[in-house]
């Protein structure tokens, strides 16, 4: 169903195959808008009111989008996408089926200022990912959250406090979920010449300071999690410490170590 009108108003609940807005306005209401597969607002408006929309596709921004007091409930299968574009600003946000994976657009900003709900179930996380790996997306739940058995990756929650979700799973290059959260360090050498440094490195959008952490030795196996036997990186004749999102470990590692393990 394609929609490229002045103004429709939606009074009771309806159902659509797909929805496309060139211009106009369409209103929710206080009513429930079923869509089976995309909604793409490429001109025009789209308002919820105090109404739901239930979507199974692709939500595209292009447009504007009024959430009023609405709520949008993305309600996907297990293991298909279900993909967001645009920066938006919800009301309601829900997701809760497990198996779930919902795309976020690369860079764009999710703002949710009423409820977020996004959960899985037990053995069947939902999944957050970016559109471009590597690249983050960004959410800012301003108010009631209840996130669990999620698998994320490549966010930043732009909000004061940090998401904790219960039962998850952190993949990594993520900023201001999971107290303590591990960052991804990328190693690498500064040259081919034998006994050059490596450089440990993370992502430049990562503003706050970070402590990094090493444990080395010849092979033997020295990895452990005991935090007494990691050492603190500083500058000095071992470690180059720039203002930047890189260290430099000088010269060959430890004069002939064969085993060395950093962490943040």
């Amino acid at each position: 169903m394609v929609f490229a009108l002045l103004l429709c108003a939606i009074f009771s609940p309806i159902y659509a195959s797909d929805l496309y807005i060139y211009g106009g306005t369409i209103e929710v209401n206080d009513s429930t808008l079923t869509v089976g597969g995309t909604i793409s607002i490429e001109g025009g408006t789209l308002t919820t009111g105090n109404g739901t929309i239930e979507l199974s596709g692709d939500w595209t921004n292009n447009g504007t989008y009024s959430a009023s007091t609405g709520t949008v409930i993305f309600v996907g299968e297990s293991k298909t996408i279900q993909t967001i574009r645009g920066a938006n600003s919800f009301y309601n946000f829900k997701a809760n089926t497990g198996g779930l994976i919902i795309s976020f657009e690369a860079g764009k900003v999710q703002t949710i200022e009423g409820t977020t709900i996004i959960a899985g179930i037990g053995g069947s996380n939902l999944v957050l990912r970016s559109t471009i790996s590597s690249s983050q997306w960004k959410i800012n739940p301003k108010s009631k959250r209840s996130i669990s058995y999620v698998d994320v990756k490549d966010s930043i929650n732009l909000s004061s406090e940090v998401i904790n979700p219960s039962n998850s799973t952190n993949s990594y290059n993520n900023i201001n979920w999971f107290p303590g959260g591990l960052i991804q360090l990328t190693i690498s050498r500064e040259s081919d010449a034998q006994g050059s440094a490596l450089i440990i490195s993370w992502d430049k959008t990562i503003t706050d300071p970070v402590s990094i952490y090493y444990i080395s030795g010849e092979g033997s196996g020295v990895y452990t999690n005991d935090s007494s036997s990691w050492k603190l990186v500083s500058n000095g004749t071992e470690f180059e410490v720039s203002t930047g999102n890189a260290i430099k470990h000088k010269g060959q590692v430890g004069g002939g170590t064969t085993e060395a393990y950093y962490k943040a």
